[in-house]
């Protein structure tokens, strides 16, 4: 997903690698259920959507068991990244969360109200990142001022979350991100704050797995800010603190913070991050209309590796004032973006075209779109069904 600097958005999914996703660990021998659920039932249980497994867990204990097993999870996982039947969704945190379904969305435009949360919360919370079917959110009390209170929330099984309280949950601290740790089989928060005056960058890390905070410290001063766009199992985000802009990676198995390149684009360019197809991308567009907005991907993903050119789009036909995100290229090769943060568009390459999904008279805050997919995986604490 793309995110801008300052943040802008998400442009692709923020996912595991798909190799991680589909290497599934086989049963463990002593898995209580094994004996009772036959393998047969376990490979069709697995390929059902997440609605029919939540009525399916009340059929009998053994199913219950099954459906939030570690393994299970996992290969529920697997399938939902694999089959296409599947279908990611966009969420836009707004006075009225709504989602948009990307399947329907290339045939239809096709956008239902968000019930699956506190409406209340979720048209005052900012997204600090999302992996893997689950989000995490800040509840906000007023524009730029946030409380506390964090949440890890899936929204196709309602299952919620909070994040115990910390120093590095208080006040709005300037950088955030939320992805997985292969290694560990963990999910982790990641927030972050720099001190300019002592040059110092400090960061609090939250492991689902303990359900506990750590704060680490010996990093070199960063100047970070915003959601942080996960991909290949780093967290990135820009930093624009010389004449040049570099990105910036946290490694979450490591946790290691890095430069992992330099571009330049010049001073008249706005500039986002994201991610497509797990591949770490990045744009840039002038406010001179003449100038196309630019899409470039980091195919193979390494320190200064090289970037390809993704795509062209032109700006000039496009209706915005201020700023243009884009959010999600679409199987089919348009471009969901969203104009001056309240209008959502997509955007068709092939017939240089653009049609409006919705306008809303909100302006939308930092961070207020998320791409999920429907998934079983638990934001409970010390679960074993990650």
């Amino acid at each position: 997903m793309l995110q801008g600097h300052p943040p802008l958005i998400n442009m692709a999914e923020d996912l595991v690698p798909q190799q991680q996703l589909v290497l599934l660990r086989k049963r463990p021998r002593h898995c209580d259920h094994s004996k009772e659920v036959d393998d047969i039932v376990v490979e069709i249980l697995s390929r059902l959507p997440v609605k029919s497994l939540l009525r399916f867990r009340s059929v009998c204990k053994s199913w219950r068991a099954l459906i939030s097993d570690f393994y299970f999870v996992k290969k529920h996982l697997g399938h939902a990244f694999t089959d296409t039947s599947y279908s990611f969704r966009l969420v836009f945190l707004n006075a009225r969360p709504r989602t948009v379904d990307l399947q329907g969305l290339e045939v239809h435009d096709h956008i239902r109200q968000q019930d699956s949360f506190a409406e209340d919360i979720l048209g005052r919370s900012r997204i600090l990142g999302s992996c893997n079917g689950i989000i995490c959110l800040q509840e906000m009390m007023f524009d730029g001022i946030y409380r506390d209170d964090i949440f890890i929330w899936n929204p196709s099984t309602r299952a919620t979350q909070k994040v115990p309280k910390h120093k590095f949950t208080k006040g709005s601290r300037r950088f955030y991100g939320f992805g997985y740790d292969a290694n560990t089989e963990d999910y982790k928060l990641i927030v972050g704050d720099s001190n300019h005056v002592a040059e110092e960058t400090k960061f609090g890390i939250f492991t689902l797995k303990t359900g506990s905070w750590r704060t680490v410290e010996d990093f070199q001063f960063v100047n970070l800010d915003g959601q942080g766009c996960f991909a290949n199992g780093a967290l990135h985000w820009l930093d624009s603190k010389y004449n040049f802009t570099r990105i910036m990676s946290f490694d979450l198995a490591k946790e290691k913070c890095e430069q992992l390149c330099r571009i330049v684009c010049g001073t008249m360019f706005t500039m986002g991050i994201g991610s497509n197809r797990n591949c770490l991308c990045y744009y840039t567009y002038s406010s001179i209309r003449s100038m196309p907005m630019t899409i470039w991907v980091m195919s193979e993903y390494g320190k200064d590796k090289p970037w390809t050119k993704l795509m062209n789009i032109p700006t000039h036909i496009v209706p915005y004032k201020v700023s243009l995100r884009p959010t999600q290229i679409l199987e089919n090769g348009e471009v969901l973006m969203i104009l001056d943060g309240k209008e959502c568009v997509v955007y068709n390459p092939k017939e240089n075209k653009y049609r409006t999904i919705f306008q809303t008279s909100a302006i939308f805050r930092r961070s207020p779109v998320v791409l999920y997919l429907d998934t079983i995986v638990s934001p409970e604490f010390g679960s074993l069904n990650m």
